[in-house]
């Protein structure tokens, strides 16, 4: 399997397993979990192609998880409607007018309604905003610095609306603050140290205020840009960790309210590292 999510797809109360499979026979494979603490039952949906990304969100309105994927190296999106039986049908593929490589169901405009954000290989990002019955109003395009590489969609300002942080293949992280009107602010661009590796997002400080983690891949380091409230990201603290990261969670491991880093080794000897930052 060479990418999973979570994701309750048969409305059970119950977090289910979503993976990609991009061995031939390709396919998208859900693990049902029978809560206690075993995966018994298994749903293969076969598929065409392989996979760049994926992710599920209710995308017709009908309180069931749909499955939303990119495949590789085609201008569009597909979406497998869950037709709340065990099956999954009614595939819909919708062209968008660059390549996509990942996706990101958000409801942009807080009509309860999941939309889409998509990261293109050719220095593009679009929001889809989504009528709610798994039809699309329109691609609204913006441009990034590089190829996109990582996505986030989260509010950073507590004004209750979902802004956008994205990733690319240069260095750079910007940050879009939605405005509330279907559009985002002109981009706040940060350059990172070196080349990123991901992007995660957490109060590390305890300031009731979301900060932004990056990763890096070639410097053994990682970042923390400390959000001061005002839409800005100043006093970056750089921790270095011993190795090159290719993923990393806030956690509080100890119960004592602050967060710390959990990371993913990009090396061979693949292992994890917990980073103890103190405020």
């Amino acid at each position: 399997m060479s990418y999973m999510i979570k994701g309750d797809m048969n409305n059970d109360g119950k977090l289910d397993i979503i993976a990609i499979n991009n061995i031939r026979p390709y396919s998208v494979n859900i693990f049902y979990n029978s809560g206690n603490g075993t995966f018994v039952d298994k749903l293969v949906i076969p598929i065409d192609n392989t996979l760049t990304d994926m992710d599920v969100g209710d995308m017709n309105g009908d309180n069931q998880l749909d499955i939303i994927s990119i495949i590789d190296f085609k201008n569009g999106i597909t979406i497998l409607f869950n037709m709340g039986d065990g099956t999954f049908s009614n595939k819909t593929t919708y062209k968008t007018g660059y390549l996509p490589m990942h996706s990101k169901i958000i409801d942009i405009n807080n009509d309860n309604i999941s939309d889409l954000i998509i990261g293109h290989l050719g220095k593009k990002f679009s929001i889809i905003l989504n009528n709610g019955n798994g039809t699309y109003i329109h691609e609204m395009i913006y441009s990034a610095q590089c190829s996109v590489e990582s996505l986030l969609a989260v509010d950073m300002n507590n004004d209750n609306k979902v802004d956008i942080i994205v990733g690319d293949s240069c260095g750079n992280f910007q940050l879009l603050f939605n405005t509330g009107n279907e559009t985002f602010s002109d981009p706040v661009i940060y350059s990172k140290e070196s080349k990123g590796s991901f992007l995660s997002v957490a109060d590390i400080n305890n300031d009731k205020q979301l900060d932004i983690i990056v990763g890096h891949q070639t410097s053994q380091n990682i970042s923390v840009y400390f959000n001061i409230s005002n839409d800005a990201f100043t006093n970056q603290a750089i921790f270095s960790i011993g190795s090159n990261s290719r993923d990393a969670k806030p956690v509080d491991i100890n119960g004592d309210g602050k967060k710390e880093i959990i990371t993913i080794s990009n090396d061979y000897d693949e292992f994890m590292r917990i980073l103890w930052i103190y405020c």
